[in-house]
């Protein structure tokens, strides 16, 4: 039986020394984006004070990766460019995941409801 995992990523956004005030080593901060980045599936990987370094790995819904990262006080990632994107996907560790970009009426648009503008050819991870 193979297994599917998903990701939940999820931001939340700050400014000025926002690092020191990530929720936990969990996260990554990218100073450029001035944003923690939490990663599903990552705790323990990123050097962080993870209890048992274990990963942790299930399988989300988009909506219920949505919840998840509304209850962790962020929101599903969307990226502002491709540059964005892949830091995020350095910090990825083989697995899929799910991002804020949605497709309603005939376009494609961020959660936030920014307009995706940029298209990028992404490879499957």
């Amino acid at each position: 039986m193979e297994l599917k995992f998903s990701i939940t990523l999820l931001l939340a956004f700050g400014s000025g020394t926002f690092a020191m005030r990530c929720p936990s080593p969990d996260w990554y901060y990218r100073k450029t984006t001035d944003k923690c980045y939490f990663i599903q599936g990552n705790e323990g990987a990123s050097g962080g004070d993870s209890t048992t370094g274990a990963l942790t790995s299930f399988t989300l819904l988009w909506d219920q990766a949505v919840e998840e990262c509304r209850i962790r006080g962020g929101k599903i990632a969307t990226f502002s460019d491709a540059e964005e994107l892949e830091w995020v996907k350095t910090k990825l560790v083989d697995i899929d995941y799910w991002t804020g970009l949605t497709y309603q009426n005939y376009r494609w648009q961020w959660y936030d409801g920014e307009t995706f503008t940029e298209y990028v050819t992404i490879p499957m991870v």
